[in-house]
């Protein structure tokens, strides 16, 4: 992983995400991140199989920002699809919105569509907190990736039982 150094790996479990951002990253295709098998087991909404299951088991909601069409970015919920250079800025403002230090030198998005998009994406992360995934895709910068890290950190993401183990 680009922001824990040489030697570190992190490892998705999205049978504990109930929200999953994915900036730029390609998970279900080209930037694996752990195994994805209960990414689509929680994709399944037909039937009462929902209704019986503990609330873990539920739908999860997926985001994408990205910059080309992916494979994750065609399942998502909700896809912003940006330029290359503005995935660190929205990843920027959505630290920033969450109060994250490390995004005080990010510039700020002023685009009011691209706010549109963010600030329900940002009530939807902290409403589940501990319950969310945030990932950087492989193409993008440490920059990116340091950002995706602080926000895990700020929602309670990381640690046992919990969706982002190191």
């Amino acid at each position: 992983d680009k922001a824990l150094g040489d030697g570190v790996k992190v490892a998705a479990d999205f049978s504990k995400a109930d929200r999953i951002l994915a900036l730029d990253c390609d998970f279900a295709g080209t930037d694996p991140q752990g195994p994805v098998t209960a990414f689509f087991d929680r994709r399944k909404p037909e039937g009462k199989r929902y209704e019986a299951k503990a609330d873990a088991e539920k739908m999860n909601r997926l985001y994408a920002v990205e910059a080309a069409y992916s494979l994750t970015g065609g399942m998502a919920d909700h896809r912003l699809r940006v330029a290359p250079a503005q995935i660190l800025k929205v990843a920027g403002e959505i630290a920033r919105q969450l109060g994250i230090a490390e995004a005080k030198g990010a510039d700020a998005v002023t685009d009011a569509n691209l706010l549109s998009w963010i600030k329900p994406l940002v009530d939807d992360l902290k409403e589940n907190k501990g319950k969310s995934l945030v990932l950087a895709g492989s193409r993008q910068s440490a920059a990116v990736h340091h950002l995706a890290l602080a926000i895990n950190i700020a929602l309670g993401n990381i640690g046992e039982g919990k969706p982002l183990a190191v």
